[in-house]
């Protein structure tokens, strides 16, 4: 009986997704459909009355979006978190297991990028080696192609005054040490033995204590920092940790994480546009890291947001008003002053600052 109930669904639903389909489409198999709903990929079918069942409404449209995204992308994976960032309703079984395979897919990426990698049938490499081989990279890489006066800038900010900064290293020594340990704890889950405070290292040679006064100066937003909790916060987007949140997770978890998802990403591009428009110069990441961090990036936020939303809700909830609310507003302002050519004066003031600074220390000197 119930082979034939299905049979009934699938013939409803065949003729839904029929005039949908392009030249040289064809409607899925019973066989693949019902593998589809069985890993909620797609949803389940209803009950109709006492001896039917069929698709719920636009059940047709999101089997044509994934066969199409499945010949785009050639992993099922890819194509259901597609679907997901479009709108479409995919369920925490498909969504924790299309997450967890991509971002082993992003851990290959970056042991290739690292030059670790052991191929597919030799496990993962040793995170350290492949934490300081990438960190070694975007120095050899990065630093050299930044302005002279960039990198003097990124390094000297490594030699202020500050707790956990040892003496007996160099400052480019202990930027690449900051990196490396921020890759380790991101691929392990956890700390190099007393290297904490790679995440205050970081946060100073990037020009973080810059951006937290800027951020208060300009658009009076307070950016508390707060050493241990930074480090806190970059454990649970580890690897490791990220993948025990998923197991947590349900469908409205992860559809209210879509949610603060957009209204974040909103404020985070409105606040890059213009921190970028304020600053002289700006710095690159090579282009197989950026491609890995772009593709992991996404990957993390839904797990983390609903991780901090459960700890924080309010300070999420406030972080997405402004996102929905306030950016557009914002943004607007900004394309003005883009147009009028005030913020590229600001940038080039910001420039006059360095150089005059720069000239005062040598006559002193």
């Amino acid at each position: 009986m119930e082979k034939r109930l299905e049979t009934e669904a699938y013939r409803q639903l065949r003729d839904e997704i029929t005039p949908l389909l392009r030249e040289g489409e064809q409607v899925p198999s019973l066989t693949q459909l019902e593998h589809w709903r069985a890993d909620s990929y797609i949803p389940t079918t209803d009950p109709v009355g006492d001896r039917t069942t069929r698709y719920p409404p636009g059940t047709a449209k999101q089997v044509v979006a994934l066969m199409r995204a499945l010949d785009k992308h050639h992993r099922l994976s890819k194509a259901a978190l597609e679907l997901f960032f479009e709108g479409y309703e995919i369920g925490a079984p498909a969504m924790r297991s299309a997450i967890t395979h991509e971002l082993e897919y992003a851990r290959r990426g970056l042991e290739k990028t690292a030059g670790t990698w052991r191929g597919r049938s030799g496990g993962p490499a040793p995170p350290l080696k492949t934490a300081a081989a990438l960190a070694h990279k975007m120095m050899q890489r990065q630093l050299p192609r930044a302005s002279a006066a960039e990198r003097r800038r990124m390094l000297e900010r490594l030699e202020r005054p500050a707790r956990w900064v040892s003496a007996v290293e160099t400052a480019a020594e202990r930027l690449e040490s900051a990196l490396t340990g921020t890759w380790y704890v991101f691929l392990r889950g956890e700390w190099l033995p007393q290297s904490e405070s790679v995440v205050y290292q970081a946060f100073v040679a990037f020009g973080g204590e810059d951006l937290a006064a800027f951020l208060k100066g300009t658009f009076g937003v307070e950016l508390p920092v707060v050493f241990e909790a930074l480090a806190e916060q970059l454990r649970r987007i580890s690897l490791p940790r990220i993948k025990e949140t998923l197991e947590k997770m349900t469908t409205a978890d992860f559809v209210a994480a879509r949610t603060d998802y957009l209204a974040i990403v909103d404020v985070g591009l409105y606040f890059v546009d213009a921190i970028r428009a304020l600053l002289p110069t700006q710095p690159r990441l090579s282009k197989p890291l950026r491609v890995e961090i772009g593709r992991i990036a996404p990957l993390l936020m839904l797990p983390a947001l609903y991780d901090v939303r459960r700890r924080y809700r309010e300070r999420i909830e406030a972080i997405v008003a402004i996102g929905r609310d306030l950016v557009p507003e914002w943004r607007a302002t900004l394309d003005e002053a883009h147009a009028s050519g005030a913020l590229a004066s600001a940038g080039q003031r910001a420039q006059a600052l360095s150089d005059t600074r720069e000239a005062m220390q040598t006559t002193e000197s």
